[in-house]
């Protein structure tokens, strides 16, 4: 049997700043690896930097986070690992917030996050309906 090391990142990222979160994402991945992980995950939308609000309805705000996830996954240091980062995909003009798995130069799994945070306004619309 053999084993698994998981390394769950966590980042400093800022929201829009691509190239900075790309350079992030990169080190946490090369301190994790260093310390022995083969398997790497990374906080939500960590690409283009979570708290972009009303920016991840601009179509720009796709393209940079697909510009800097070919520049990570083209990266050497995601040789013999596997990386999840956050980012967000758009699929038949539908925008996701997803999970990407992906090794160096291969992408293996793309999730859409199946349950979205709550927000107060729909725990009380489900309370008042009787639904919680």
């Amino acid at each position: 049997m053999s084993l698994l090391t998981v390394a769950a990142v966590t980042l400093h990222t800022l929201p829009l700043d691509f190239t900075a979160n790309r350079d992030a994402i990169l080190e946490g991945i090369r301190d994790a690896k260093a310390r022995g992980a083969t398997v790497i995950t990374t906080p939500e939308l960590s690409i283009p930097g979570y708290g972009a609000l009303d920016h991840h309805l601009e179509a720009d705000t796709f393209l940079h986070s697909w510009e800097m996830m070919a520049q990570i996954i083209a990266d050497p240091v995601c040789k013999d690992v596997l990386v999840d980062v956050g980012a967000p995909v758009r699929h038949r003009n539908i925008r996701f917030n997803c999970r990407i798995l992906f090794t160096w130069k291969w992408i293996y799994l793309i999730r859409p996050k199946m349950c979205l945070a709550v927000t107060e306004t729909a725990v009380t619309q489900d309370v008042e309906k009787g639904r919680a």
